[in-house]
């Protein structure tokens, strides 16, 4: 099906930037098991190492497995496409005039132990910014970004304070964030799988003179790394910060324009709504990404709107409920009837939320 899907777009294998597979696990070692079976069949089938990141996180049709690939249209022979590898993790390189460089790092991952979530972020984030610093990046370099936080909502006692797993992560990628001086966030996920740790994949670029990254806010929404202390949770270990991500990163350079979508929710200003209404939660969160592509937030973010006619194709959703499914997947077809989506099922980073969509718009 992917060489289908690759050959009916003009697209060859090296072209592969990352694939996300999502697997039915909920116990570490079923999980384990399957990474083992998944890694070398991929291995198998690509004649090149491609970054792979494999997610305990179920299809929600049933399925034991589904993918999602992302990939470069062939723009001709200025573009480099390299696989690399340091202390085995696999990323993809992409350099040329028209694009600047990029890097493409799936998965990078550490399970839990005694501390859950403390001691894993830091190693994921310590592998991150080794790879980062050796190609002359570093956290401000990043402008799209995946967190998969096993039990993200648990909350557990940690050197005699109550502390939550997502709370744990934020407070740890504030840390490195601040390390390499941060000031503009970019568009990321965060959001729950089943087992596995803490995993993390990010896009990175240096652009060139004729790229641009801007940060793109929703004037519906508190932006997330203003949240007050109310929604908030559990106490602080070191200092308790907000999530730093942006709603949204526009990136353009002289090969076309892609509007990456962070993780989105039923969320105006910093409140929930639609509590325990899984219809309305998915139509709230839709109006939002709606939100973030209209010509006065576009503009206000620095982004020209002159001849622009952005359009939803392809949507990656998080349910909460299993028995939601059919009626989010209503919403999403009633509002978007050409697009393609992918469900699978997981905890969402709020305890009242039933459902977070994310996406990619191509300008």
């Amino acid at each position: 099906m992917i060489n289908t899907w690759l050959d009916d777009n003009n697209i060859q294998q090296n072209n592969i930037l990352s694939l996300t597979l999502f697997v039915n696990a909920s116990e570490p070692a079923i999980f384990e098991s399957k990474k083992k079976v998944i890694l070398p069949l991929i291995d198998e089938y690509y004649k090149h190492s491609i970054p792979a990141c494999i997610i305990a996180q179920p299809p929600a049709n049933g399925n034991e497995v589904s993918m999602e690939v992302h990939a470069l249209p062939n723009y001709g022979s200025d573009i480099k496409t390299e696989s690399k590898q340091l202390e085995g993790i696999i990323y993809k390189r992409i350099t040329g005039n028209a694009i600047g460089k990029h890097l493409f790092v799936s998965g990078v991952a550490c399970s839990y132990d005694e501390t859950f979530a403390l001691n894993s972020s830091i190693k994921v984030f310590e592998k991150l910014e080794s790879i980062l610093e050796y190609e002359d990046m570093d956290f401000s370099n990043i402008y799209r970004q995946w967190n998969y936080i096993e039990d993200i909502l648990e909350e557990h006692r940690i050197e005699g304070k109550i502390v939550q797993n997502y709370q744990i992560f934020n407070d740890i990628r504030s840390e490195f964030y601040k390390k390499a001086e941060v000031s503009k966030y970019p568009a990321a996920t965060g959001i729950g799988t089943r087992t596995g740790g803490v995993s993390i994949s990010i896009y990175a670029a240096i652009a060139c003179n004729n790229c641009q990254f801007l940060p793109v806010d929703n004037p519906l929404q508190v932006s997330a790394y203003s949240y007050s202390e109310d929604v908030l949770i559990g106490e602080p270990l070191a200092g308790k910060s907000t999530p730093k991500f942006s709603r949204a990163e526009y990136f353009c350079s002289s090969l076309g324009e892609v509007f990456f979508i962070s993780g989105t929710a039923s969320i105006r200003g910093e409140k929930t709504l639609a509590l325990n209404d899984a219809v309305e939660q998915t139509r709230i969160t839709l109006e939002n990404m709606q939100e973030l592509i209209k010509p006065a937030c576009l503009e206000k973010s620095g982004v020209s709107v002159k001849n622009r006619n952005p359009e939803f194709k392809f949507f990656r959703v998080y349910v909460k409920n299993q028995n939601d499914l059919t009626s989010i997947e209503s919403v999403c077809h009633r509002m978007f009837p050409s697009a393609e989506f992918l469900y699978v099922v997981a905890d969402i980073c709020r305890n009242d939320l039933l459902v977070e969509i994310e996406s990619a718009v191509v300008l």
